[in-house]
């Protein structure tokens, strides 16, 4: 930044070199990256592995409390990137893409209890995925993957028209959704829940019964980690179970999800 920039420029030049290092992340997996969104005043930004105007499958990872762009768009790339290699690993094809997305003002801690950042942020998911569904050509069997309070957003998503453009649904670390699967509008089968034994979040119920609750209704997902941590970002660690699971989810393999419940 330049000598005496104000504060509004220094946020605006670390929105952007957090995105820029984020890109160079992206690139080196050696699969096409595209930048989905990148809003400076708002502060939101979304890159994808892999091509979204081609690929058979498309997940959207959403985030949740405490994501922002300065803080952690390279990290939501990384989690893409794992995801990305698992999904492409079930066949093999090169026809997958994950888009990292920061689409919405995530809560910090003392807000996380409040739903108000889900409502403002459901109706951008839902137009994401809307827009996703109507590229050219075919459109893309499409997965949410939503962590933590991301997973309220998704369900904020649902409620904007009542018809989510997704196919299948995976909620990993919720602390509720103020929902059940049916409110998805999406078969409950594919709506998946992956609970991590030590996730202190999925014991809050902040927003509801957690989605691992029989009444909820969702498909149980093995969601374990390797090592001794099994917390709320376990989820996503290399060679985790939840990880395994995504990936054929996402491929639309349904089959071969697995469950220990």
């Amino acid at each position: 930044p330049r000598p005496g920039a104000t504060e509004a420029e220094l946020a605006a030049y670390a929105f952007a070199m957090s995105v820029t290092d984020a890109l160079r992340v992206g690139t080196a997996t050696g699969q096409p990256v595209q930048l989905y969104l990148f809003d400076v005043e708002s502060e939101l930004a979304a890159i994808s592995i892999g091509d979204l105007d081609t690929a058979a499958d498309v997940a959207v990872l959403v985030p949740g409390l405490g994501t922002t762009v300065t803080s952690s768009m390279t990290e939501q790339v990384e989690r893409a990137s794992l995801i990305w290699a698992g999904a492409d690993s079930v066949t093999a094809d090169g026809e997958v893409a994950v888009l990292a997305w920061i689409g919405y003002d995530a809560p910090n801690l003392a807000q996380a209890t409040m739903p108000v950042h889900a409502m403002w942020g459901g109706p951008a998911l839902a137009s994401t995925l809307s827009g996703l569904a109507v590229r050219p050509g075919s459109p893309p069997a499409t997965t949410v993957v939503a962590h933590s309070y991301g997973t309220l957003t998704t369900r904020y998503a649902a409620a904007e028209d009542g018809d989510l453009a997704t196919d299948a649904v995976v909620l990993v670390g919720s602390p509720g959704t103020n929902s059940v699967t049916a409110d998805f509008d999406i078969p409950d089968e594919q709506v998946y829940v992956g609970v991590a034994s030590l996730d202190p979040v999925v014991w809050s119920e902040w927003h509801g019964i957690s989605p691992d609750n029989e009444i909820y209704g969702a498909a149980c997902i093995d969601a374990g980690a390797p090592g001794l941590v099994d917390g709320h970002s376990s989820y996503f660690e290399p060679g985790s179970e939840a990880l395994a699971e995504m990936a054929v989810i996402i491929r639309g393999r349904y089959d071969l999800v697995r469950c220990d419940d």
